[in-house]
């Protein structure tokens, strides 16, 4: 009996060491994922802003405010990814963009 301790606690050892790195690898890619679905919003709202003031060069009150794009397409964003992207949600978030933009910052 005593030859298969060192074999038990080197499987035991092998299996936490194993599942330490299958959670660390899983932790990771979620933050990893959510950092990637942040910079996607960025550059949506950044171009969206950068065509808004390439169209409305000359009536700058017609322009959305960046952050304003941001937390829109923020929104956007996860709603898609968690399913509820349906015609309510795209107006509550255009609604919820107007009131944004009206805040004078």
């Amino acid at each position: 009996m005593q030859e298969w301790i060192p074999l038990i606690i080197g499987l035991v050892g092998a299996l936490i060491g194993s599942g330490t790195t299958i959670v660390t690898l899983w932790l990771k890619e979620k933050w990893s994922y959510k950092r990637d679905m942040r910079k996607l919003a960025f550059e949506m709202a950044t171009a969206d802003y950068q065509g808004q003031t390439t169209v409305f060069k000359d009536r700058p009150n017609f322009i959305t405010s960046l952050p304003a794009l941001a937390s829109y397409y923020l929104n956007l964003l996860s709603a898609a990814e968690a399913g509820k992207l349906d015609e309510k949600k795209f107006k509550e978030l255009a609604e919820e963009r107007r009131k944004i933009d009206q805040v004078d910052i």
